[in-house]
C-alpha cells in the first residue's frame, strides 16, 4: 500500500514536473515570439525612418522660398575656369535630401552637362542652410525627402554658337582651340576631357553647317579655317599653345615615370 501510494506520488510529481515543463517551454516560446516581433518591428521601423520619399505631403521650406535659395546658389556659385574658358555652359539638375532635422543629406547630379559644372552644382547644394521646415507626411511627422534643383550655368556675353557667318565661326573656333589647349594638365583624364571637348566643339560646327546646306556648306566652313591657321598673329598663338600644351603633357608623363 505504501508502495502504491509512493508510487502514486510519484506519477504525480512527475506529471506536475512535465507540466510545468511545458508551461515554461510555452513561456520561452512566448518571450521568443514577442522578442522576434518586437525585433521586426524596431527594423521595419527603422526602415521606415530611413527612407526617403520622393514627394510628401508638406515639402520641406527655404527660409525666403525658392527665391532665396537661388539667390543663396547664386552668390556662392563659382564657374569652373576650364568650363568657361572652353564657353560651355548648360542647366545642371541636383537632386538632394532633406533630413527630418532640415540638414542637406545625400546630393547627386539628375542631369549634368560637364564634369566641372555639374561638380561645382553639388559643392554649392552642399553649402545650403538648413531648411527652416523638414518635408511632412499627411500626419505632419517629418520625414526624410527629396528635392530637386535646376542650377543653370550661363556665361555672361557667351556667344552661343555658330552663326553663319564663315569668318566670325571660324576665329570663334579657332580662340575655343586655343582656350582648350591652354587648360591645366594634372590627370590623363584631363587630357580625354580635352579631346571630347574638341570632338563636341568640331560637332557643333559640323552639325550646324551640313544642316544648313550639306557638305558643301561644311567645306566651305573649313577653308575658312584653313585661311585661319595661314594668318600670322593667330598662327602664331596657336603655335605657342600647342607647345604649352606639349610642355604640360611631358612634364605629367615624367612625374609618373613614363
Amino acid at each position: 500500500m505504501k508502495r502504491l501510494r509512493l508510487f502514486s506520488l510519484i506519477m504525480v510529481l512527475a506529471l506536475c514536473f512535465g507540466a510545468a515543463q511545458s508551461v515554461d517551454a510555452k513561456k520561452k516560446k512566448t518571450r521568443k515570439s514577442i522578442a522576434k516581433t518586437e525585433k521586426q518591428q524596431t527594423l521595419k521601423q527603422e526602415e521606415v525612418d530611413d527612407h526617403v520619399f520622393k514627394s510628401s505631403a508638406y515639402m520641406p521650406k527655404f527660409l525666403g522660398g525658392e527665391y532665396a535659395m537661388m539667390r543663396f546658389i547664386n552668390n556662392n556659385i563659382r564657374y569652373p575656369k576650364t568650363a568657361a574658358d572652353s564657353h560651355i555652359e548648360g542647366k545642371v539638375i541636383v537632386q538632394f535630401v532633406v533630413e527630418k532635422d532640415g540638414s542637406i543629406g545625400e546630393v547627386k547630379v539628375a542631369r549634368g552637362v560637364h564634369k566641372d559644372l555639374d561638380q561645382e552644382a553639388v559643392r554649392v547644394i552642399k553649402m545650403l542652410p538648413k531648411f527652416y521646415e523638414p518635408g511632412r507626411n499627411a500626419i505632419g511627422e517629418p520625414v526624410r525627402v527629396w528635392y530637386t534643383m535646376p542650377i543653370n550655368f550661363k556665361l555672361q556675353g557667351a556667344v552661343e554658337g555658330p552663326t553663319g557667318d564663315y569668318v566670325k565661326d571660324a576665329k570663334q573656333v579657332g580662340e575655343e582651340v586655343i582656350k582648350i589647349l591652354m587648360r591645366d594638365i594634372n590627370s590623363e583624364e584631363d587630357i580625354n576631357q580635352m579631346e571630347k571637348d574638341t570632338d563636341a566643339l568640331q560637332k557643333k560646327y559640323e552639325d550646324f553647317y551640313k544642316a544648313r546646306g550639306g557638305e558643301n556648306e561644311w567645306k566651305k566652313f573649313n577653308e575658312e579655317l584653313e585661311k585661319l591657321e595661314s594668318d600670322p598673329v593667330f598662327s602664331k598663338r596657336f603655335e605657342a599653345a600647342k607647345k604649352s600644351l606639349m610642355d604640360k603633357v611631358d612634364k605629367l608623363l615624367n612625374n609618373k615615370g613614363l
